[in-house]
């Protein structure tokens, strides 16, 4: 044994006391190191978590996509899944109690689409063919409009407009 480790052993034997507070300070200090990393990886895990849930399990969008640069995406090597989604338009609701949203938006998915993206069948089944549609629960509970399974709907899509103030009036 080297003078050093005889040294730094006569100096834990005459110390007891500093070298007791010593191993209790390095226990409590590696158990708070530890405790803040196990919070912190936990609090990003529920943060990944709760942005799937309301956003749907996705991780690139594309706007204005054409079928040249579609066909270009799901060639990427990269790609693992495409799901298509289109909005569709809007249609106004007949008997809607909103003033402020008095209307319907339509939005188109693959099949895809509704296993990755945050939608919850409350009643029903997913759309088979291209007439069938979902209803959202905020419309009845919102809108204070009552649809119900098997339902037949006809409405005039088109774009909401916002017109907003002139100055000076």
């Amino acid at each position: 044994m080297n003078i050093v480790n005889k040294l730094t052993i006569r100096h834990l034997k005459e110390n007891k006391k500093r070298t007791l507070v010593t191993i209790i300070g390095t226990i409590i200090s590696v158990a708070m190191i530890t405790a803040v990393a196990t919070l912190a990886i936990s609090f990003l895990d529920l943060m990944q978590r709760q942005t799937i849930e309301q956003n749907g399990e996705w991780h690139v969008r594309y706007h204005g996509v054409d079928t040249e640069q579609l066909s270009a995406i799901k060639g990427e090597k990269g790609t693992k899944d495409v799901i298509v989604s289109r909005d569709m338009g809007y249609a106004y609701l007949e008997g809607s109690t909103n003033d402020y949203k008095p209307y319907l938006f339509f939005r188109e998915y693959s099949a895809k689409g509704f296993e990755r993206f945050p939608i919850t069948l409350q009643k029903g089944r997913f759309p088979t063919s291209p007439d069938e549609l979902l209803i959202s629960e905020h419309i009845i509970t919102n809108a204070k409009v009552e649809f119900r399974i098997g339902d037949e709907i006809t409405v005039p899509m088109g774009t909401v407009m916002v017109q907003e103030p002139m100055k000076g009036r």
